[in-house]
């Protein structure tokens, strides 16, 4: 098993574009949200390492036992962030990461994403 650390992502509330997902400020983003998965990719195929992602199997809030994603989503930590992992197919093999998605500013407008952990 091959541990990987990634970059950081940033992307903005409310994207241009009508193909584009949208989130809307002071509601964090689920993990399962359509905004955060695309985020997870984008930061992926942003990284350094070559990885691209083929597919995204399961993803949701971070579960106690780890086995898998827990639902319903639970609220955002106090701290302001949601703690996330997902099951990912690439084109470096499947494996998992684990990410938390954090306001980056008072506003609530901004959302960062930190990939923390992966198992590809």
């Amino acid at each position: 098993m091959r541990l990987l650390l990634f970059p950081v992502l940033l992307l903005l509330a409310g994207c241009n574009g009508s193909d584009e997902p949208k989130m809307v400020a002071g509601q964090m983003p689920a993990c399962d949200s359509k905004f955060t998965r695309e985020l997870l990719v984008n930061a992926i195929h942003q990284s350094p390492y070559g990885v691209k992602v083929v597919q995204v199997g399961s993803i949701g809030p971070l579960s106690g036992d780890n086995a898998k994603p827990q639902t319903p989503e639970p609220p955002v930590e106090a701290d302001g962030q949601r703690f996330c992992q997902s099951h990912l197919f690439t084109n470096a093999g499947e494996g998992d990461v684990y990410f938390y998605l954090k306001w980056m500013d008072a506003k609530k407008e901004k959302v960062w994403l930190q990939l923390t952990v992966s198992t590809i």
